[in-house]
């Protein structure tokens, strides 16, 4: 008894200890408004997580007084990468037929502190990961090859919560 006890509390324990995060519980579909900006206008982003070809896809139509800039990422296991952001005459989320997938991966596991990789040319760490009562934060730092700095902070179920840059 006292075997079968022990295995079931060590097999509980090490069940817990495997959780895998997926990194499509970073991001969310929805809209969500920002204030600031240029002139204090704001801007808003459209979110919708499109399964196109076994494949998962992310597209944010960024919207502000003036443009829209569509973004597209694809999101597997192991990454998420930016496939494609340019100027969009309306929003849309039509992703069309997407051959080539590669791109700037901007968030990658494993989760944790010191976690760094250079894509694109810029170099990225995860410097922080805070585990809140709302969900895990991570914070991104992402140096550009002029010295410049973008710190981003994804939440989980939510997406982005903070972007900051640090000029050289």
């Amino acid at each position: 008894m006292k075997k079968i006890l022990f295995l079931s509390v060590f097999l509980l324990i090490f069940s817990a200890c495997q959780t895998e995060t997926n990194l499509i519980d970073f991001f969310s579909n929805g809209n969500k408004s920002y204030s600031g900006g240029f002139e204090n206008a704001g801007y808003k982003i459209e979110t919708k997580i499109i399964k196109k070809d076994n494949k998962t896809f992310m597209v944010e139509n960024i919207v502000d007084t003036a443009t829209i800039v569509q973004k597209i990422f694809i999101i597997d296991k192991n990454k998420v990468v930016l496939l494609s952001s340019k100027e969009i005459p309306s929003p849309s989320f039509d992703i069309g037929k997407i051959s080539n997938f590669n791109g700037e991966i901007i968030l990658k596991t494993p989760l944790k502190v010191g976690t760094s990789w250079v894509s694109s040319n810029n170099k990225y760490e995860i410097t922080e990961v805070l585990k809140e009562d709302t969900g895990t934060e991570v914070t991104v730092e992402k140096t550009f090859p002029n010295g410049n700095k973008e710190l981003t902070t994804y939440q989980n179920g939510f997406g982005i919560i903070s972007k900051s840059f640090l000029n050289k």
